[in-house]
């Protein structure tokens, strides 16, 4: 078996990366990443390389792992500047460092990409020993696996790798049928609340239309964008993604991404936007052109 480092993820033809993902996980697809690189939010002028590891035997992929140089902590969603701040106060470089992630993604799925043979164990060894070594010849501070999975947790436990824990809100449909069953196992006054709110959004004359990807028009991903760079644009912040970015992942994904649009007598006002699998829904972005009373729990 052979190992190599490729900086575009279109050196890899998307059918076999995606043979290797057992889960129909939207954000490992090859798809999504390349879109990432397609529309420049990640590259050398963002502060995310592109240095992915895969692992061949005679040219057919076994394994791969997404792989990013990184010259900053944006975008990654654990928040290691008290790291970053140590290094600086010991006068030791913190940048640049090497992540396993999906960029701008804080979603858990499998970094550690593999076929499914007898060899997979060997083949996961050899993506996590390979990338060691890079790290530690490049010079390089460190090397972060980001909301791993638990049996990528459990390859990496046993190669020495020092965990860190997060918390994450999930919520989980317990056989509900219908909204109101979900209701029914809170306390009367959450009950009453969220009873109250959706009236509020009855008596707006607000309606919600439900789109999937590849029906989205571009009208309506330049409305969506609209409203996602209106939120980074309250927090004063930067949003990395462009309207084209959404629009490929649309078209590409397909029944995988899904788009809500709520509007006002036939006027957009706001949207999000999901991603799925098989058996979870993605809530990954919000936003809106005009505040109205509950709209966003709504969406």
């Amino acid at each position: 078996m052979q190992t190599r480092f490729i900086d575009h993820i279109d050196d890899i033809p998307a059918h076999d990366w995606n043979a290797l993902i057992s889960d129909k996980d939207p954000f490992i697809n090859h798809k999504f990443l390349a879109a990432l690189e397609h529309h420049g939010a990640v590259s050398n002028q963002c502060g995310w390389q592109a240095h992915h590891l895969i692992v061949t035997d005679n040219g057919r992929l076994r394994g791969a792992l997404p792989l990013y140089l990184k010259d900053h902590s944006f975008g990654e969603f654990v928040f290691d500047w008290a790291w970053a701040n140590a290094y600086a106060r010991a006068g030791i470089p913190y940048y640049p460092k090497l992540v396993a992630a999906v960029p701008y993604t804080p979603v858990s799925g499998a970094r550690l990409l593999t076929d499914d043979s007898e060899q997979q164990q060997h083949i996961t060894r050899l993506l996590i020993e390979t990338a060691q070594i890079f790290a530690i010849q490049s010079g390089l501070s460190s090397l972060h696996y980001l909301f791993i999975n638990e049996q990528d947790k459990q390859q990496l436990d046993k190669q020495g790798l020092l965990p860190r824990y997060g918390c994450q809100f999930h919520w989980f449909n317990r056989g509900y049928t219908h909204f109101d069953d979900f209701l029914a196992t809170l306390t009367a006054r959450h009950r009453k609340k969220i009873r109250h709110e959706r009236q509020r959004i009855k008596e707006q004359n607000i309606t919600i239309e439900v789109l999937h990807g590849n029906d989205i028009s571009a009208k309506q991903w330049d409305f969506f964008h609209q409203c996602y760079q209106s939120t980074f644009d309250k927090k004063a912040n930067y949003a990395p993604l462009s309207a084209n970015f959404f629009s490929e992942i649309g078209q590409q994904l397909g029944q995988q991404v899904i788009l809500m649009i709520a509007s006002q007598n036939d006027k957009p006002l706001a949207s999000a936007l999901f991603l799925r699998n098989d058996n979870t829904l993605f809530g990954r972005y919000w936003g809106c052109l005009k505040d109205i009373d509950c709209q966003h729990f709504e969406l």
